[in-house]
Parts: structure tokens; sequence; C-alpha cells
């Protein structure tokens, strides 16, 4: 008898521990028996412990048994309902109350990345654009990394590296230049990365530089708060510190 239809007997059931009453014990959008069947675990949402639950792994077309197998090399979020938001492309300039435009660029893996998978995550997304030649975007990425900067003389902001180690906050930088002021190159991308080497900070490349234009930027670093739609709902280009004030705010 297969009670809930899930491709396993109730007894297999009884023995491994899975609900013959429930033909995806786990909610992990896999019933049992496909578990079973690819290895997976029925009782565990991620089997192999890379932040991707199984069925979207298989969704995806990666391993749910691989941790090196998911969407990500950088364990970046997956959405597969990001299409639904649709595209307001690059016209006008930005402001609040304005969608991002959706973007596809390469990060510091190699791995091409869209903005658009950080949406409807239930957090907000802080937008960071720097340049590799510009002081201070140095000194805030040394910041995020828990090293000296000159932002230790702000002390209310303290907790904001610990809030994006821990998730509170998604934190994406965007390089648009290199360290002579040239087009970012996916080999500046990683040599950002081994100087700043913060696993929870995605490194994307803009390398046609659509984004400053766009941002109508005063200066770099330019920062951005969004919402979990990608809807701008902090932003001064004379003044990024207004975005480090709403985070603390949170």
């Amino acid at each position: 008898m297969d009670g809930d239809d899930d491709g396993l007997s109730d007894s297999e059931e009884i023995d491994l521990g899975t609900d013959p009453s429930e033909p995806d014990t786990d909610g992990d959008g896999l019933m049992d028996g496909e578990e079973v069947e690819m290895g997976s675990d029925p009782l565990d949402t991620d089997t192999d412990g890379d932040g991707y639950p199984d069925g979207l792994e298989v969704e995806i077309g990666s391993d749910p048994t691989d941790a090196s197998s998911g969407a990500y090399t950088g364990g970046w979020p997956y959405n597969p309902d990001k299409d639904e938001l649709g595209d307001p492309g690059w016209r006008g300039t930005a402001s609040e109350g304005d969608q991002l435009p959706r973007f596809a660029w390469t990060d510091q893996f190699g791995d091409t990345v869209d903005v658009y998978d950080f949406a409807q995550q239930g957090r907000p997304i802080v937008l960071d654009l720097s340049g590799m030649w510009c002081y201070y975007c140095n000194e805030i990425a040394a910041f995020l990394d828990h090293e000296d900067s000159f932002m230790d003389d702000y002390r209310s902001y303290r907790n904001i590296p610990d809030m994006v180690d821990d998730g509170t906050i998604y934190w994406i930088t965007v390089l648009d230049s290199d360290a002579g002021g040239g087009s970012i190159s996916n080999r500046d991308l990683a040599d950002w990365y081994d100087e700043y080497p913060n696993p929870a900070i995605p490194i994307l490349g803009d390398a046609d530089m659509d984004l400053a234009p766009w941002l109508d930027i005063i200066g770099y670093p330019t920062l951005l708060l969004l919402d979990e739609e990608m809807v701008i709902t902090v932003y001064d280009p004379n003044n990024y510190f207004e975005v480090f004030d709403a985070l603390i705010a949170l």
C-alpha cells in the first residue's frame, strides 16, 4: 500500500522515517519516492547543505546531492519567479520609487548572475557602485570585510558588516572600472575578491558602464537601498551615508 502515492510503500516510509500520509515529507518540492530514487534525503530540505532546496536544484538542473552543483558558485540566492517582476529597462534616470533595471553580469567566480535572483527573498538589498581606483570604495569594502577603515570613526554603523554576514541584508558590489579607471574585467573582479574576500558579497562587473548613467551619479561610491521587489527606497547621489542610516534603523 502507498497511501500518499509518492512512490514508496507505507512500510518503506515507516522504515525510512518519512510520513506515509504526506507525499513530500520535508516540503522541498520533491516526492519522497523521487528523493530515494535520486539519492537525496526525503527528511532534509537541502540534502547537500548548499543553501538551495532539493526541489529547486532539480528544477534548475543542478544536483541536490552535490554541494558544488548549485545555481551559483558563490551560493547566491535563486528566484524562480523573477520573470514576474518585468524589466523597466534603462530609460530615464533613477530616483526613489523606481524599479532597478534587470541585468545579468559576471561575478568574481565567473558566473553570470541575474540581479533579480536577489528579489523576493524577504530582505532588503544594498547596491554598491564602486571603482577599483576609488579610495573610499576600497575603504567600505575593507569595512565590510571587518578590516580597519575610515568607517571605524562611525561607531553607529559598526553592526552593518554583521548584518551582511548573517544575511539580514544582501550587499551587492558592482565594479565598473579598474584601478586605472578603465573598463572592468573578469580578472579585476577576482582580484577585488582576493583583496576583500567576503563570501557574503557578490562582486558584479558592469563592463559597459550601464549603471552609472542611469543613477546619474555624482561620484564613487554610490549606494542605494532596494526593497525585495527591487524598488529603490533610499537613494541620494550626494550622500551615500543615508543608506547606512537606513540600515541601522531596520
